[in-house]
């Protein structure tokens, strides 16, 4: 991860998107967590525990992603996991030339204010200027604003 990319992009809003500082990686993984706990009663309790952990996990991913945020007001207001080869994702098995996007997060009390929008037209974005031939994600039906923003 570095500092700042060039593809930073300020919003009328004031937000701002752009690639994740090193020094904030610490802070999003309570920032996934506050976001994904709303699903924990659509999961067993070994396997909630096992997929909150991949969750959070964001040095794991960090080999084959870019860690992209969203800044509002100087502080995290959202994130997303950014595959551009997709096919190096250890879970989704995507095909080569694909890029992929995972773990899109908002901060509660910022919802609804086109923070998860932004974050996924930067990854298509990304996409695009690579030349990848698709964007894949995962979702599930009882992921409603995740389903709403896709």
């Amino acid at each position: 991860m570095t500092t700042m990319d060039a593809s930073s992009a300020r919003m009328n809003s004031g937000l701002v998107v752009r690639m994740a500082r090193s020094g904030e990686v610490d802070s999003i993984s309570p920032l996934l967590a506050e976001a994904y706990i709303e699903f924990r009663p659509h999961f067993p309790e070994d396997a909630w525990h096992r997929y909150l952990g991949e969750i959070v996990d964001v040095r794991g991913r960090s080999a084959d992603s870019v860690l992209i945020v969203a800044e509002s007001e100087g502080a995290l207001a959202g994130t997303v996991c950014f595959y551009p080869d997709a096919s190096l994702s250890s879970l989704e098995r995507w095909p080569v030339g694909w890029a992929s996007i995972r773990t899109v997060a908002v901060v509660g009390s910022l919802r609804r204010k086109g923070i998860g929008e932004a974050l996924g037209r930067e990854c298509v974005r990304r996409a695009r200027a690579q030349g990848a031939r698709a964007v894949g994600l995962h979702s599930a039906s009882f992921m409603t604003a995740a389903t709403r923003l896709y």
